[in-house]
């Protein structure tokens, strides 16, 4: 992949601030690493049934960088019976669970379901959660 370039907006005044020796773009690449290794190291660990189950709930919900740590009310909106025949779980704990997660996780959790929709397409279900982190092999 080559060159990336965007917009600063809001985050200019941040960007710059951390700036010191080093130019714009190479602390944006930095950052941007740190946060991945922040999303890998905060990753929940899930069930196959409870993973499944939060990437059909979140399938389409648009959650952004205000709204990602109410993850679990997507999952809460769906019926708890529904979620518990059709992924074998208990869908009243999972919200329960989700609720307490601490934003990194959440945005972690966030991030893996995007990106499990991104590349889910013909694929295997299974392949796909353990390739995007939200299940162990």
């Amino acid at each position: 992949m080559g060159k990336i370039q965007f917009h600063l907006g809001d985050i200019e005044p941040r960007l710059t601030e951390r700036a010191g020796q080093l130019s714009p773009s190479l602390v944006a690449k930095r950052d941007l690493q740190r946060y991945y290794q922040i999303l890998n190291d905060s990753m929940p660990r899930l069930t196959e049934g409870a993973a499944a189950a939060i990437c059909d709930a979140l399938n389409g919900a648009m959650l952004t960088p205000a709204t990602y740590r109410y993850l679990w009310a997507e999952v809460d909106d769906w019926p708890a019976e529904e979620l518990g025949t059709k992924w074998g779980i208990d869908g009243p704990a999972l919200v329960t669970q989700l609720r307490a997660l601490s934003p990194c996780a959440s945005m972690a959790l966030c991030d893996a379901v995007e990106r499990f929709w991104a590349a889910r397409e013909g694929r295997d279900r299974r392949d796909v959660l353990i390739e995007v982190g939200l299940i162990e092999a």
